[in-house]
């Protein structure tokens, strides 16, 4: 019995409920129209920050409560071809040019950079990846926040996306992603499965990944490396014209979320319980 007790506790995969989403700030500053990733910043904790998707230059934005831009960054001599996904782990800011509606970019990119005083920014480095399978568009780019492995999740109009992994890189360079698995994720219907963008909880214990049309928390169980192999939690999130933006406050029990639009919404949902799920 005391056996029994213990793999059914080993077994449980707990979940967490958020509260309704509240509007944290609305951007009606011209030059933010397509939120696409998002980011708490760490030495401005009641900041935020986005970037655009194509057709911008390869700046992002930091943003307060009130909606007004404190900060505008722009990565010294960088091309910015489709910035769909941006991560924060400690004061280290990573952007994801791996934008490819299309799919056929022989190569996508990451920046990283640290949290900038002033611009442009000078030092930082890029990697240029190649997927092991061929081009695939993505929004979603994630990094762990203790090992610093980049992971993304790529965006299909149909069946399960692929999940990609690169071991946290030393330098700037080229690299292949690893190819981990598969996930189906998403709502049914018209653009319900689209993942638009998702994150890492800054303990590791948890991964969201955003679609049009909701939020989807998986419990990380055992090895990180098997994340999308669990059972997630649907969050329930706004109606909104275009939701491509989510990313875990630094406290790791609240969602930030955007859309693209003008004005930008930026809403945010806190964790109000945690639970058990129910026997199968």
């Amino acid at each position: 019995m005391i056996l029994a007790a213990v793999l059914l506790a080993q077994t449980a995969i707990p979940y967490r409920e958020f509260e309704p989403a509240t509007l944290f700030c609305s951007v009606s500053a011209s030059t933010i129209d397509e939120s696409s990733g998002l980011a708490q910043s760490k030495a401005h904790p009641t900041e935020i920050y986005t970037h655009n998707d194509s057709g911008d230059t390869a700046r992002f934005f930091r943003v307060n409560s009130q909606g007004s831009i404190t900060g505008t960054f722009l990565l010294n001599n960088v091309s910015a071809r489709d910035w769909e996904g941006m991560a924060i782990r400690g004061d280290q800011i990573y952007l994801g040019d791996i934008g490819d509606n299309p799919k056929n970019r022989a190569n996508i990119q990451v920046h990283q950079c640290t949290e900038p005083t002033s611009t442009p920014i000078s030092q930082f480095k890029t990697y240029t990846l190649n997927y092991p399978d061929g081009p695939r568009d993505a929004e979603c780019l994630m990094v762990h926040p203790k090992t610093g492995d980049l992971w993304i999740v790529s965006k299909v109009s149909s069946g399960p996306s692929s999940v990609y992994r690169l071991p946290a890189p030393s330098a700037s360079g080229s690299y292949t992603l690893i190819k981990m698995g598969t996930v189906p994720v998403g709502d049914p219907g018209a653009f319900g499965n689209m993942v638009t963008d998702g994150a890492i909880s800054p303990d590791g214990k948890y991964v969201v990944l955003r679609t049009y049309t909701a939020a989807f928390e998986f419990k990380v169980k055992d090895s990180f490396e098997k994340w999308f192999e669990q059972t997630p939690t649907r969050v329930s999130t706004p109606t909104l014209p275009q939701s491509e933006g989510i990313c875990y406050g630094q406290d790791g029990r609240s969602l930030y979320i955007s859309s693209e639009g003008n004005p930008c919404p930026v809403y945010r949902m806190r964790v109000i319980t945690t639970k058990k799920a129910p026997k199968s």
